[in-house]
């Protein structure tokens, strides 16, 4: 069973739409299953930079917003900030056992500026990627201080990215 977010409404696959105002938005019921919503909503600044629907719309999902299609938008606002100061890099690294290390980087919006929030959701989220497609058991940042507190606090237990920060460990024999 598949959902996301888009505004005020969920999309569950099979079910199509349910308002916010129909169900609680963190938990609701599919058929015999009761699904909870593990991610928090975007707010609605992540969303001016990260929202992308492609030219020709999703036959079965109109509201699809492909991933790649968000991060290129970010990533032409970004060059687009004419505003010195107002662009860093958040730097980050998985490490492997056996020392192997996957590494990328990221242009972030200053913790002050209107893009903050799409800076931290997308950091998040391709460190993530990052995990599940190469695996690890370390994470090293590296960038603005504000950034750095948030993804540490977003990917430490209790946090945004607790599954990752528990299981990721344990897979790699590490605790």
């Amino acid at each position: 069973l598949k959902s996301f977010w888009v505004k005020d409404t969920i999309f569950v696959a099979g079910l199509g739409r349910v308002r916010q105002g129909d169900a609680d938005p963190q938990q609701f019921s599919a058929g015999a299953m009761v699904y909870s919503c593990t991610d928090p909503m975007m707010s609605d600044a992540a969303m001016k930079y990260l929202l992308t629907r492609p030219a020709v719309p999703a036959p079965l999902d109109p509201n699809f917003c492909p991933f790649v299609l968000g991060k290129r938008h970010y990533m032409k606002k970004v060059a687009d900030c004419a505003q010195y100061g107002k662009i860093s890099e958040v730097q980050f690294a998985v490490e492997r056992p056996g020392g192997c290390v996957g590494r990328d980087k990221l242009p972030v919006f200053a913790d002050d500026h209107e893009g903050y929030d799409a800076s931290l959701f997308l950091a998040g989220e391709c460190i993530r990627y990052m995990l599940w497609q190469r695996g690890g058991f370390k994470l090293l940042i590296s960038g603005p201080a504000k950034i750095c507190a948030d993804l540490k606090t977003a990917y430490s237990k209790g946090g945004k990215y607790d599954f990752e920060a528990t299981t990721m460990p344990k897979i790699y024999g590490v605790p």
